[in-house]
C-alpha cells in the first residue's frame, strides 16, 4: 500500500508518524520523503521532497523487493505537476492544509490548489482520501473525488476529532472522540499544528486496521523527526529551538505555539532560500516581528540570487526597526546566544541541514552544530 500525504504544511511530520506507528505495530514500513527513504541501515537522503519518477520506481520497486508492504511517502505539489507520480498507484492520500508557498512554481493559489487537487481527483473507488476536515479547501475537495474520505480535525463533524487539548514546553496532552469513545494520548510532539499531523497519522492507520489503543502507545513513543522542532538548552540560560519552517503559515505555527507555552523573550533568526518564492519573504518577517522581541535577518541558500535583495524583500515585512542583519548564519547566533539571556532563540529554515547553498557551490555548515557549541 501506497500511502501519499500532500499539504503545504506538515507532509514530513504525518510521514513520520504513520511510519512509526507502522513498524512498531509489525507492519513491513519504510518511508519516503524530504528526509529520504528508509532502509535497514538508516536514512539515504535523495535531495527531493519526492524524488524524480524513474527514481521513484527504482525506490520503491528496491524497497518492495526487500519486503516492504507499506510505503508512506510525501507527494510535493512540484512532483504532481512535473508528472513524477503519474504511474504510482496510491492507496490512501493524505490532504494536511494549504497555505502560501511555492508561488515562484505556481502561478497563484488557485493553481497551486488545483495541482495538489490531481492527486485525489486520480484515486479510484479502491483508495481512499484522508482530509482535514477544518481547512478552507476540505469542501471544494470532496466535490471533486470520486472516492470513500475520511476526515480528522477539531470540528465535531470529523470521523477522529479532537474534544480538548493541553499545550506545553515538552509535551502536548489530547483528548480525542472517535466512533463515540473518547481517548487520552499525551505526546512529545507540541504545538496546534502537530495535534493535526497527528491526527493525520491516527486516521490513516485506523483504516488500515490497527487497534486505536496501540496507535495511541506508539503516539506516546514516538520522539520526533530530525529538525523539526529540536530543542536545546544552551548558555546564559537560553533555550534554543530549530525548526525547518520555511512558509508564513509555518512560521505563524510556531511562533504563536511558543508564545502561548512560555513567558520567556523570543529571538527569531531566519532567511530566505534565493530563485525561490519572493512574496512570502516580506509575510515571514511581519510574522516574526509579531511575536519576537528581536528578529535576526540572515542567509539561507541564496542560490544564484543576490543576497542583498532577498534580504531588501524580506525587511519590506517590518513595521519597526527591531532586526538585526548579520549575512553570516553561523556570526547571526553566535551574536543572538551571546546578546540575549533567559530567552527562547528560534531558528528557522534549515532544520536539520548540514550545508548552505552560494551559486552553484555547497559550503559545509549546520544550524544544530553551531548551537550544539553552547550546550
Amino acid at each position: 500500500k501506497i500511502i501519499g500525504i500532500t499539504g503545504t504544511n506538515g507532509k514530513t511530520t504525518t510521514t513520520q508518524i504513520i511510519d512509526y506507528i507502522l513498524k512498531t505495530n509489525n507492519k513491513n514500513s519504510s518511508s519516503l520523503g524530504t528526509l529520504g527513504f528508509s532502509t535497514p541501515t538508516g536514512i539515504i537522503s535523495t535531495g527531493f521532497t519526492t524524488p524524480e519518477s524513474v527514481d521513484l520506481h527504482q525506490i520503491i520497486r528496491t524497497m518492495v523487493n526487500g519486503g516492504i508492504n507499506y510505503i508512506p511517502m510525501e507527494i510535493s505539489s512540484h512532483s504532481i505537476k512535473l508528472h513524477r507520480i503519474d504511474d504510482v498507484k496510491v492507496d490512501m492520500a493524505i490532504f494536511t492544509n494549504l497555505s502560501i508557498d511555492h508561488l515562484d512554481f505556481h502561478s497563484n493559489m488557485e493553481e497551486y490548489f488545483n495541482t495538489k487537487l490531481k492527486l485525489f481527483k486520480k484515486l479510484d473507488s479502491d483508495s481512499i482520501a484522508i482530509l482535514n476536515g477544518d481547512d478552507d479547501y476540505f469542501s471544494q475537495i470532496i466535490k471533486k473525488i470520486k472516492c470513500k474520505y475520511i476526515s480528522y480535525g477539531f470540528k465535531e463533524y470529523n470521523t477522529v476529532a479532537v474534544i480538548s487539548y493541553k499545550l506545553k514546553i515538552d509535551s502536548t496532552e489530547i483528548i480525542i472522540k472517535y466512533l463515540g469513545s473518547t481517548y487520552k494520548i499525551k505526546t512529545k510532539l507540541i504545538g496546534v499544528f502537530n495535534i493535526y499531523n497527528i491526527l493525520g497519522a491516527i486516521t490513516c492507520a485506523l483504516e488500515l486496521n490497527i487497534n486505536i489503543e496501540n496507535i495511541i502507545k506508539s503516539i506516546e513513543q514516538f520522539k520526533g523527526v530530525p529538525g523539526r522542532l529540536e530543542q536545546f538548552t544552551i548558555s546564559n540560560n537560553n533555550h534554543a529551538i530549530i525548526d525547518y519552517a520555511h512558509s508564513p503559515d509555518s512560521f505563524e505555527n510556531i511562533l504563536s505555539t511558543i508564545q502561548k507555552i512560555t513567558t520567556k523573550k523570543i529571538i527569531t533568526i531566519f532567511g530566505c532560500g534565493g530563485d525561490r518564492d519572493q512574496t512570502k519573504r516580506n509575510l515571514m518577517a511581519n510574522i516574526a516581528e509579531k511575536y519576537s522581541i528581536h528578529t535576526y535577518i540572515t542567509n539561507d541558500n541564496p542560490r544564484f540570487e543576490n543576497e542583498d535583495s532577498i534580504i531588501d524583500d524580506i525587511i519590506k515585512g517590518f513595521a519597526q526597526n527591531n532586526y538585526t542583519i548579520i549575512k553570516d548564519r553561523e556570526n547571526a547566533i553566535d551574536d543572538a546566544v551571546n546578546q540575549y539571556n533567559n530567552s527562547i532563540i528560534v531558528l528557522l529554515g534549515k532544520g536539520r541541514e548540514n550545508y548552505q547553498i552560494f551559486s552553484d557551490r555547497k559550503i559545509p555548515y549546520s544550524d544544530i552544530n553551531t548551537i550544539k557549541k553552547y550546550i
